[in-house]
């Protein structure tokens, strides 16, 4: 084996390592994280307020289409996946989000909390950057799905559904 083969060897190998790390990290085994957002009165809300059921967090940003689009689709499915607690999570602007919000009826559906991150704490608790973001958790608030992204908010719905 010449030393450029073994070179590529040895990169190949740490290439698969890193991968393997990655997606070993992300998915696996991870508890919801302690947080602080803001109700839109403006009052604390963190973990130890949340109702003992199977919380889902949805991060999105008012500016985002796909957010646009996730917040259609949950106003059209919101009879059929009422077995969780939904979160919504914004860091915009409070006035726009609340538009937002209210342009898809999303306030008026009984199990979803709305949640302001004014302090911009949600990428840092929840490890990502991505918006949407959606998390789903188990009665013991361990991640069983992560879905970020424009391609995963219909699977995301879908094994909403499902798990129901």
């Amino acid at each position: 084996m010449s030393k450029n083969q073994f070179s590529t060897l040895i990169f190949l190998i740490f290439l698969i390592l890193i991968i393997v790390y990655f997606f070993k990290n992300t998915n696996s085994e991870k508890e919801l994280p302690e947080f602080t957002f803001f109700t839109m009165e403006g009052k604390e809300y963190g973990r130890k307020d949340l109702n003992n059921n199977r919380p889902v967090f949805i991060y999105i940003n008012v500016d985002c289409n796909i957010c646009d689009y996730e917040l259609s689709k949950l106003s059209v499915l919101k009879d059929t996946i009422d077995s969780y607690d939904i979160y919504i999570v914004s860091n915009s602007n409070l006035t726009d989000y609340i538009k937002l919000l209210d342009k898809y009826y999303i306030t008026s559906i009984p199990y979803v909390t709305i949640l302001h991150d004014r302090d911009n704490t949600f990428e840092r608790s929840f490890g990502v950057n991505t918006v949407p973001s959606c998390f789903i958790y188990d009665t013991t608030y361990m991640l069983k799905r992560y879905y970020g992204g424009i391609s995963e908010i219909d699977k995301f719905f879908d094994d909403l559904k499902k798990d129901n």
